[in-house]
This record gives structure tokens, sequence and C-alpha cells, in this order.
């Protein structure tokens, strides 16, 4: 069971490590600096940066990410084909993942595809949110009744 923000991040870099397709992982600490580090990395390093966190029911919380992934092809047709499938497939085996590990909701969204080409080179991209949901309990403030002053 994920029970926080940094176990979840982990789990996310233990995908990274054992997909062959994924080069690196890299979380983002400025998610406005993303398109730029998505430009000067190396190919298909896949980014994570988080978004934002709501309460959900039952103590949860619900938190969006950002992600982004890009490789390098030579300018041709079938390259970046195959380029964008296995960027589909690096996706499509991420919501695998999650949905293996996870105790808890998670949703994809707003997941675009972009082509850049640039002389003898094309750039392919994958980015988009997605929401994970930790599960959590009130224990602390359970644990906290026996100091009570209030009765």
């Amino acid at each position: 069971m994920i029970n926080s923000h940094k176990e979840f991040v982990g789990e996310v870099k233990n995908f990274t490590d054992k997909m062959e397709l994924i080069t690196g992982f890299q979380y983002i600490k400025d998610l406005d600096s993303t398109l730029e580090m998505l430009e000067n990395s190396e190919p298909r390093i896949l980014f994570l940066g988080l978004i934002d966190m709501s309460m959900g029911d039952d103590y949860n919380m619900v938190l969006n990410y950002n992600f982004a992934i890009s490789d390098e092809v030579l300018n041709d047709d079938d390259a970046i084909l195959n380029s964008e499938t296995e960027n589909m497939f690096i996706i499509s085996a991420l919501h695998d993942y999650l949905n293996y590990i996870k105790n808890t909701e998670f949703d994809f969204s707003n997941v675009s595809f972009d082509s850049k080409v640039d002389g003898e080179n094309a750039y392919t991209a994958v980015a988009g949110t997605f929401t994970f949901t930790i599960k959590r309990s009130a224990s602390y403030w359970k644990q906290m009744e026996a100091y009570s002053t209030t009765d």
C-alpha cells in the first residue's frame, strides 16, 4: 500500500528502472521548466511532477501529477510512427503498472502527443496528467485523543 507522495514517486522510479524503453527518470521540481527540461534532456527520460493536492473522502489525498516523455529519431515516417507507438506503449505500461500497485483510484487525462521535425531529426513527445489517490487514516488524531483536555 502506498502511503505517501514520496513512496508513490519511488514506485514510478521503480517502473522506469524496469522499463527497457525508458532511459531514466527525473522528478520535476519546477513545473514551469518542464518544456525546457524535455527539450534539453536525453531521449526517453520520464519526467514527473506534482501539480496539486486535494482532500478526498475518508481522509484520502488526491494528488495530481504532470508527466512527459520525448524521443529523438530520424526524420523518417516509419521512425516517427515507431517512436509514437513506443511512447503510447510506455504510457499504457505505466497505466498498467499503477493499476497493478494501486490500492486506490487513479485516472489518466489530458494525454497529448506532439511531433516536431528539425532537419534530419524528428522529436516525438507525449505528455499529460493523472491523479492518484493516497489512502490515509486519522490514526494520528485518534492517538492524540489520550492527550485531549476537552472533556
